[in-house]
């Protein structure tokens, strides 16, 4: 119970006073003691093994030693300046001085145990009952015929993976079917190259570098959300989120829904709820699949806490079912707003088989970085296309509208980049955008020039039939017809972070303007520029600034070094 305690004070402090993400179930309030009855229990029957034929004194004085040294080292878990066998060494100590007070008191222990016993089905019960909830405003009379609206977005899915954006390899068949009934954006960017400021903008209208988030900093309360939007227009709100690291009930991202479902109620999650199941040994026997890779993690014996732990995230296969579940359950009576994001194609790639080693032949140990990703992203368009099919089945498309996006890319080695969350380069901003509302959508229509992720609230809005849009941008809605409608130009996407590790110019910010097939970006104090031709060049190797081409194509010379409009955090920086 004393280790419950310290954990529950910890996430307290971290969520309220600290403002930052503890990383934990929002169930935390009965995983945690549930968790450490659990960890402490599996110790618990073999020194019941050990000592059954033992006098009550010296039973007393192992279960206090062994339970102390326990609750002592996991204290020590945060503390990342003491090594762990020195801590394990100071909890051992701290073990023998209670050893030898409970075996002078052995009927007092006894009688203690029982109450702690108690006391940790009571607080398993209050925990449950404390849940903290996410309110939404939701109106008491339905929106009247109203369309549905489900809105899916691919974590960490850049564009030209996909067969509808000229990807041969099929990865995406089931969404490049679905692209055909749809409206499909040529170059939808990303506002931000990482998932918390991307969703934030995708959710408020606003530009990523006007948002409060950042790498410790949830979504502020400044801005109203499309759920808290939808809500009050009296539709029913729920998502169903694969990326519990940045995209769960800590973020903020989950105002206005009625029904935001993140960390899943499992043993895994019930022992991450606890300083000893947040350390390396956790993660590898969690992930292991034979006794052989058990044995190895167990020989690492990791058990240095992860300030981060690798969370169970939830799969495609999950998400599509939680849905249709829901969908098929839900109050008919009521329109309503559906947000699932997908994450499999996010890093680590484990993609399990057949998709393995669909795209590096038979030896799954000879799959490259891309070939898992391809991997992860055919799993993610196989369930996907499960959930369309269904919907067809169900006759949801005629009264319901489909938006499917990305929040970021990924970067394969371009300019000796890997992953993403460290520039803000083309592959990591050019995403997918396609939206299906039959009846009101053209299908097959292809729509060129460069738009921002940030119009993608206005227009759900606009095409849900809202007489007026709380959202700042502009509705896309427009250009069903025409390439003429205005639109927010040029594209801006902005990637400022305060991390103290991070490289320096990352932590000066970094500015980035996309329009007519140009890419401008601005990095750090100093203001270094660069100037490509993306589609020309779409690795972009080559920095225009200065060059003679660029002066002649449109008579403005960059200077090689400027006032940066901007740099530093951007929870500090004025609103704009």
């Amino acid at each position: 119970m004393l280790a419950a305690l310290g954990f529950v004070v910890r996430v307290l402090f971290i969520r309220y006073l600290a403002n930052d993400f503890a990383n934990v179930s929002r169930d935390y309030l009965w995983m945690t003691p549930l968790g450490y009855l659990a960890l402490f229990g599996a110790v618990a029957v073999p020194v019941l093994l050990v000592t059954w034929r033992l006098a009550a004194s010296r039973v007393a004085w192992c279960a206090a030693w062994v339970f102390t040294t326990l609750a002592v080292f996991d204290a020590f878990m945060p503390i990342t300046s003491i090594g762990r066998f020195a801590a394990f060494v100071l909890a051992a100590g701290a073990g023998v001085v209670v050893a030898r007070r409970a075996a002078q008191h052995s009927a007092l222990v006894s009688q203690v145990a029982m109450v702690i016993a108690g006391v940790i089905a009571a607080g398993l019960a209050v925990g449950a009952i404390l849940r903290p909830g996410l309110p939404a405003a939701t109106a008491d009379v339905p929106a009247v015929r109203a369309p549905n609206v489900l809105l899916l977005i691919l974590d960490t899915v850049r564009a030209d993976e996909l067969g509808t954006y000229g990807y041969a390899r099929g990865t995406t068949p089931n969404i490049d079917a679905f692209a055909q009934k749809s409206t499909i954006f040529e170059s939808a960017m990303a506002a931000a190259p990482w998932t918390l400021p991307s969703h934030g903008s995708m959710f408020t209208g606003r530009y990523a570098a006007n948002l409060s988030t950042d790498y410790r900093v949830p979504l502020d309360r400044a801005d109203s959300t499309l759920a808290e939007a939808f809500a009050r227009r009296g539709y029913a709100t729920v998502a169903y989120v694969g990326n519990v690291a940045y995209a769960s009930w800590e973020s903020g991202l989950g105002r206005g829904f009625q029904a935001y479902n993140d960390f899943q109620r499992t043993f895994e999650q019930t022992v991450k709820s606890t300083h000893l199941g947040r350390t390396d040994l956790s993660n590898d026997l969690f992930r292991s699949t034979t006794w052989r890779q058990a044995a190895g993690a167990v020989r690492r014996m990791g058990l240095q806490e992860v300030p981060r732990p690798q969370l169970a995230p939830n799969s495609a296969e999950y998400l599509t079912n939680a849905f249709l579940d829901w969908h098929a359950s839900r109050d008919t009576l009521r329109p309503f707003f559906a947000f699932v994001n997908f994450y499999d194609a996010h890093d680590p790639y484990e993609p399990v088989e057949p998709y393995r080693t669909r795209f590096s032949g038979p030896k799954a140990k000879d799959a490259k970085l891309r070939d898992l990703y391809d991997a992860e992203l055919a799993y993610i368009d196989a369930h996907i296309g499960r959930l369309f099919g269904e919907l067809e089945r169900r006759g949801a498309f005629s009264n319901t509208l489909v938006i499917l996006a990305a929040d970021h890319g990924e970067q394969f080695g371009e300019r000796n980049t890997f992953g993403h969350f460290n520039s803000i380069y083309m592959p990591l901003l050019w995403v997918p955008l396609m939206f299906r509302f039959d009846g009101h959508v053209p299908p097959g229509r292809r729509v060129t020039g460069e738009f921002s992720l940030r119009d993608l609230a206005a227009t759900i809005f606009d095409i849900s039939g809202a007489s007026s849009s709380p959202f700042p941008g502009t509705s896309l809605a427009g250009l069903w017809g025409t390439d003429s409608a205005v639109i927010s130009s040029p594209v801006v996407a902005s990637y400022s972070i305060t991390k103290k590790d991070s490289p320096r110019t990352l932590d000066n910010g970094m500015l980035s303007l996309v329009e007519g097939g140009w890419h401008y970006i601005l990095t750090g104090r100093k203001a270094y520029e660069e100037l490509f031709r993306y589609r020309a060049d779409p690795v972009e190797a080559t920095n225009l600034v200065g060059s003679d081409s660029v002066v002649a194509d449109t008579g403005v010379r960059c200077a090689s070094e400027s006032t940066a409009p901007w740099s530093g955090s951007s929870a500090k920086r004025p609103r704009r």
